[in-house]
């Protein structure tokens, strides 16, 4: 589908708020994972209940001896350490260092 100018104001506009900035409801995060074996791509991670992330590529670390990923956070559970989980799996956003 080819994008003409009169379809993106659309889009620009429904994407903004009232105070003219855009509303912002994910944020790519470094995660650790507990265990060995890295997430398949678009693994759900879930805290208190609700959607809070989704993983979007993973590998094992040796040097940290855990799993480190990237995802995509839901900014209510973008904070450094957050722990979240998602089946079997206990993760949390990254804590700088």
């Amino acid at each position: 589908m080819r994008c003409t100018p009169i379809k993106t104001a659309i889009w620009v506009r429904r994407s903004w708020s009232g105070s003219g900035r855009a509303l912002i409801h994910r944020v790519l995060k470094p995660l650790e994972i507990e265990g060995h074996r890295p997430p398949e791509p678009s693994t759900k991670l879930q805290a208190d209940d609700a959607h809070a992330a989704e993983v979007t590529s993973a590998v094992y670390s040796p040097a940290l001896g855990k799993v480190v990923a990237l995802g995509y956070v839901r900014v209510e559970y973008a904070e450094p350490g957050t722990e979240m989980v998602g089946g079997e799996l206990r993760a949390g956003v990254r804590i700088p260092r």
